[in-house]
């Protein structure tokens, strides 16, 4: 009795990428971003929802920044933290390879045992969320599905690369 993986394509010409992670940071447990680019306007998008999602104490996040080419902004890096900071829970790692940049798009959210994955071409950036020509498939799928367990253990494999418990 497995519920079959609803795949959709995000644009930002329908409904952006904004609305769809702000509906699904609203009604999930856990939610794990790992992007290539911060900007101010990207966390300005998505800040009092990620505030209001903090705030209840049954809900755990992990965000991985990439730091290269500087385009993530120090501010933006500084605010993510000063929200998630003092919750063991909610973390930030920062990945700055040795080699390369690091440059993935993967918004993922939990509700119970409901996952959503969105992966594509959008940053977190106002241009990458609402206003460029982006594109991204959404998965929807269970815990257990394969596409989930190996999404989970490449975010593992990025806090065992990259995770350091003091960020300052």
């Amino acid at each position: 009795n497995k519920m079959p993986d609803t795949i959709t394509l995000l644009t930002n010409t329908d409904e952006s990428h904004k609305e769809e992670i702000l509906k699904l940071i609203e009604k999930s447990e856990e939610i794990i971003f790992a992007v290539g680019f911060l900007k101010d306007s990207g966390l300005n998008n998505i800040k009092n929802s990620i505030k209001k999602f903090t705030d209840n104490t049954s809900t755990e996040s992990r965000y991985y920044i990439g730091t290269g080419f500087g385009e993530t902004s120090p501010k933006a890096l500084l605010e993510l933290h000063k929200i998630i900071k003092k919750k063991p829970e909610h973390k930030l790692v920062l990945c700055t390879p040795k080699a390369g940049i690091f440059h993935p798009k993967v918004y993922y959210f939990r509700s119970g045992n409901k996952t959503t994955i969105i992966t594509g071409s959008s940053n977190l950036t106002e241009s990458g969320m609402r206003v460029n020509d982006e594109v991204s498939i959404k998965l929807e799928s269970t815990i257990d599905s394969e596409f989930s367990k190996r999404i989970l253990n490449y975010f593992d494999d990025l806090t065992d690369q990259y995770f350091v418990d003091d960020v300052k």
